[in-house]
């Protein structure tokens, strides 16, 4: 079932995607961290501290929740499942998580903290707002239309880290496929290196990514990133997978076609204006 979203609330080639392969997480609970000042690194530190059981907030040692998620003691709000992902507990944003811990080039992991990706902003509560604020974060990446920030407007819109960055034409001139990403790619090579160096030219710190639902701009601009930090297309699909509908076929399907076509992301970047030295930026910005 292919589920189009274009009546105003979902991205533009948006589609609720369904079947195909399943990519499991890992099994396990990873150590729990709270989101601290920016540190010498240039990214979110993080420290350990007590687990609260996302269902009764009582605090904990390590045993796992019926959910198989933990909540932190933190005003960041972050949320470790089962497995080696982030998922922010960002109120009333629907899907928001961090992509550290993922595995790139040499073995180094992505750093927590450095990449989180999200749905739009809009029905955040002041007080996450105001998290999200304190937290370090350096750079939101607005994906989306003009039109839908007018209707939808971000709370981060007047602040000095917030940039806009539509990464689709106004007019699509093409029909969204359910299956893969490439004609997006194919039909919006400069807005999407125009994102990509939104990103890689941020100042320290985290980077926040969003479109409307977080899925499909997002996802193509995040799956870039990652596998210029050479993380391998299995892990990006996985990721991906994680948002609510999707099936990690698409997005291998894209990673394939860049491939196929540019020969790599790398080579797809460079080939529709980012600068080559940008790639090292992004680079030395995820990988630990």
């Amino acid at each position: 079932m292919v589920a189009h979203c274009l009546a105003g609330f979902g991205d533009g080639a948006d589609e609720a995607r369904s079947g195909g392969e399943v990519v499991d997480e890992e099994a396990g609970v990873q150590p729990l961290a709270q989101i601290a000042p920016v540190g010498e690194a240039g990214v979110l530190d993080l420290v350990p501290t007590q687990h609260v059981h996302a269902g009764t907030g009582r605090s904990t040692s390590g045993m796992p929740c019926g959910c198989g998620r933990w909540k932190l003691a933190s005003r960041y709000g972050a949320m470790v499942p089962e497995g080696r992902y982030v998922t922010l507990d960002w109120r009333d944003c629907r899907n928001a998580r961090d992509v550290g811990g993922l595995v790139g080039a040499d073995g180094r992991r992505v750093r927590t903290g450095a990449l989180v990706r999200s749905d739009d902003h809009h029905r955040l509560t002041p007080t996450t707002v105001r998290a999200v604020r304190a937290s370090g974060v350096t750079r939101i990446v607005d994906l989306r239309w003009a039109w839908e920030c007018q209707q939808y407007p971000s709370p981060f819109a007047g602040d000095a880290v917030y940039r806009h960055v539509p990464m689709l034409a106004d007019v699509l001139t093409y029909d969204p496929p359910a299956d893969t990403y490439g004609p997006m790619l194919d039909h919006n090579r400069e807005r999407i290196a125009a994102a990509f160096r939104t990103v890689a030219q941020a100042p320290p710190g985290g980077v926040v990514v969003h479109c409307l639902s977080g899925r499909d701009r997002t996802g193509v601009l995040v799956g870039l990133l990652l596998a210029v930090a050479g993380v391998g297309p299995k892990e990006i699909a996985a990721d991906y997978a994680r948002t609510e509908g999707c099936s990690p076929l698409p997005m291998l399907n894209t990673l394939a076609h860049t491939e196929r076509r540019y020969g790599g992301a790398a080579s797809y970047l460079i080939g529709s204006g980012a600068e080559p030295q940008l790639l090292d930026a992004v680079r030395t910005r995820l990988l630990e």
